[in-house]
């Protein structure tokens, strides 16, 4: 037997920041995460499985990130890409400010639904360590800003 994994990426994200509170999704940026190929619902899903556990250990991977990724079978991308501003909000004061390129990747050359890409940024706050998901979905193009306010409790 063992566990349903849901089937969907957005069912899947919706579980994981369920039960992740440093997983965060920021604004609209799972919207299009079921446009990609079925084919890459797993890249989903180990991408995720992979930025909880970053947030399990506070971001202190042994090696680099590179190497923690690749060490599941994840290609990062520090390069290339859209850059994302990001700027977080708690307590009514600003946070974090940031602007990264910095995505997991599945795939080049061939139709956006078969490239799917998973923008984020992982930033250790006094209130913990959180990985901002900043968009989950098929390959795009175009850099963008984002604000995330975080409960101040």
């Amino acid at each position: 037997g063992g566990e349903e994994k849901p089937e969907t990426p957005s069912a899947y994200i919706a579980d994981a920041v369920a039960s992740c509170p440093g997983l965060v999704v920021v604004a609209n940026a799972i919207d299009t995460c079921d446009e990609v190929s079925k084919q890459r619902y797993r890249f989903v899903r180990d991408g995720i499985d992979a930025l909880v556990e970053i947030i399990g250990l506070q971001g202190q991977t042994e090696g680099t990130m590179e190497e923690f990724f690749l060490a599941r079978k994840l290609n990062l991308a520090q390069s290339g890409g859209d850059n994302i501003k990001l700027e977080v909000f708690q307590g009514g004061k600003s946070v974090h400010k940031g602007t990264s390129c910095i995505h997991l990747k599945k795939g080049d050359a061939t139709k956006p639904q078969n490239c799917p890409r998973i923008y984020y940024q992982a930033v250790g706050l006094p209130s913990g360590y959180y990985v901002f998901l900043l968009y989950v979905g098929p390959h795009r193009e175009g850099d963008f800003e984002r604000a995330h306010y975080l409960d101040s409790t």
